[in-house]
Formats: C-alpha cells, structure tokens, sequence
C-alpha cells in the first residue's frame, strides 16, 4: 500500500536476518508514527490550528503541523491578533496570500474576523472563506460537522496505514527469523551426513583426501609435482 509515511519492501524468503535490516525497519515505522499528530491533538481537534504573526487584513499563520501547498477544502484555524477593517488576506506557512472572502463571496465587513476570537477559514480552491461566524451561521454549522468528519476520516485512514504497516513489519521479521532458523536446520543435517575417519597421532601432518571411490575421506599425503614424478619414473 502506497502511502506518504512509510515504503515497505518484503523480505526474500530464506534469506538471512541481519538486525541491522530489522532494526531499520522498525525506525522506519518510528518515523512514520512521528509524521503524525499527537494523540492529544487529534481528540482536542487541533491539527489545523495555527498561530497568527500578521498585522489587521494581512494575517500570517504557521500551522501547528506545516502544509505544504494549498488544497480543496483544507481548514485553517487561528487566533487572529488584529481586526480586519474589510479586505483581507492569509498566508499560510509561508506558501502564499490568499484572499479571505465571507460565505457569500464578498469581502470580510469590519470585525467579520476579531481579534483574539477564533477564526475558522476553509480554502474553496481559489479562496478562503470565513465559516466560524456570521453572517451565516448555518453555512458556518454545517461546514464545521463536515470538516470534523473529514478531519477524523483523514485520522482513522492516517491511523490504520500505520497500523497496517507496522503489522506487515512484524511479519516479515518473523518470516525472515523463521527462514534463518531452518537454513541453520538444513546446515546442522548437512553437517551430520559427512563422513570423516578417526585420526590418531601416526596421521600427523597428513591430510584428508577423497576416497577414490568418492564414498568419503581418509588421511593421506599430498605430494608436489616433483614427488609424483619421481614415482611415476619408479613404476
């Protein structure tokens, strides 16, 4: 599953398992978990609260959890530390002004955002328009049952990605620890099947050497080019 938080590779059946692998796998999945917001942020609703550093009619937020481009229905929410006096703009992390316009498309009228009061704006793909207040309120209520549902959609899908990949972690470790353990099985029998003689003191310095029937070993000397000769010459 393809996803922005964490890529993971199967590994090869009977293949051996290193730690290193393992262990890079499991700070793989650690960084995926701290991509995500916190557990308190995500009950409390605030993953798309922001903080305001701008002046009345140009506000600029920095996001609690920085995005990086603006997108269809994306929500912003902030404390705004001015006013506005009528048209307005925001900023958001820096990406770009924006224009700030009310549900009915006119520009914000003096106090449609007021300071220190929450401001909920939500991005129409050309816009961001005011849904925290008048002057409509039942615009406002209902983009704001709509944004907490898409909101814990995007965490619960956000949540079981994560979930899903540190199970399939888990398994293919396992996998792997089970292939090692039977390829040191197979290496223990192979081991047990070769045939070596006894040995005693009189075979000092000799060697083992393939029977020539090829049915197992047994000590012997093995001779230079020149030793050999002198045999042959012999017979």
């Amino acid at each position: 599953m393809s996803n922005d938080y964490y890529s993971f590779s199967k590994i090869v059946q009977r293949s051996m398992a290193r730690s290193t692998h393992v262990n890079e796998g499991f700070a793989a999945v650690g960084i995926a978990f701290d991509k995500l917001p916190t557990e308190d942020a995500l009950k409390e609703n605030r993953v798309t609260v922001g903080t305001d550093s701008g002046t009345a009619d140009a506000y600029m937020i920095t996001s609690a959890y920085p995005r990086s481009g603006y997108r269809p229905l994306m929500e912003v929410v902030f404390l705004p530390g001015n006013s506005c006096t009528g048209a307005s703009t925001i900023n958001l992390d820096g990406i770009g002004p924006k224009p700030i316009k009310r549900m009915d498309g006119e520009d914000p009228k003096p106090g449609d955002i007021e300071a220190g009061v929450p401001c909920i704006l939500r991005f129409d793909q050309t816009v961001f328009r005011i849904t925290s207040g008048p002057p409509n309120d039942a615009a406002h209520a209902a983009a704001s049952a709509t944004a907490a549902a898409d909101s814990a959609q995007e965490a619960a899908t956000i949540t079981n990605d994560a979930a899903t990949a540190a199970t399939a972690l888990t398994d293919a470790a396992a996998n792997s620890a089970s292939a090692a353990a039977n390829s040191a099985q197979e290496a223990a029998n192979h081991a047990a099947g070769v045939n070596f003689p006894p040995v005693d003191i009189n075979d000092a310095g000799k060697a083992l050497i393939i029977k020539d029937d090829g049915s197992g070993y047994e000590p012997g000397v093995i001779r230079n080019d020149e030793e050999l000769f002198l045999l042959e010459m012999i017979r």
